[in-house]
């Protein structure tokens, strides 16, 4: 049964959920991407029709595996009937889908690994100003002999070792990450 929230797959509308849901004669699928924001990666859902009243749903979404897997639900029916060509298909769509949304994840974690936002408890380590300092110089690229001047008259060397302190810290929070993400662990040199 066709239903308002099926016509979100680009290209899909009642007629052709119709042929190819019982017309006997044409199978096929149908893609639904959500774009990412900045509560989530986004999602992406395959609507897969076998045209003998099988529907399966293909969602990045699921319990079990989070973000490195896929929930397949049948729709309607108890079961569908697919070509491994199809399969491989869709589970290739899917699998690009996870590993973008596996790296944009890492580049997230990243970035706020730099910016001292990822473990609190570790951003409190950081004196005020060395956090300052620190952001300025990733962020900016603001030389050391500037920072020094900016920051009351630090010498170069004092400022050469508030960065490196950081990137200490910075270093462990990292390994920490990667301990609770192995994913990271591989992409990251």
């Amino acid at each position: 049964m066709w239903k308002e929230k099926y016509s979100k797959f680009i290209g899909l509308t009642k007629k052709t959920y119709e042929e190819y849901r019982y017309g006997l004669t044409s199978y096929g699928y149908w893609i639904y991407r959500e774009e990412p924001d900045a509560d989530s990666m986004g999602e992406l859902q395959i609507l897969y029709l076998d045209s003998d009243d099988g529907c399966l749903l293909f969602s990045s979404e699921n319990d079990r595996f989070q973000a490195s897997g896929m929930q397949i639900k049948p729709i309607g029916c108890q079961w569908a009937d697919i070509t491994p060509k199809t399969l491989r298909e869709i589970t290739g769509i899917m699998s690009k889908f996870i590993a973008t949304s596996q790296r944009m994840a890492k580049k997230t974690a990243m970035n706020n690994l730099l910016l001292g936002e990822a473990y609190p408890g570790q951003r409190k380590k950081l004196k005020k100003r060395d956090e300052q300092i620190y952001k300025e110089r990733i962020s900016e690229g603001t030389t050391y002999r500037e920072l020094g001047i900016k920051h009351g008259g630090l010498s170069t060397t004092r400022v050469s070792a508030i960065v490196a302190k950081q990137e200490r810290v910075l270093r462990l929070t990292r390994k920490q990450l990667e301990t609770l993400y192995p994913a990271l662990a591989e992409e990251t040199p």
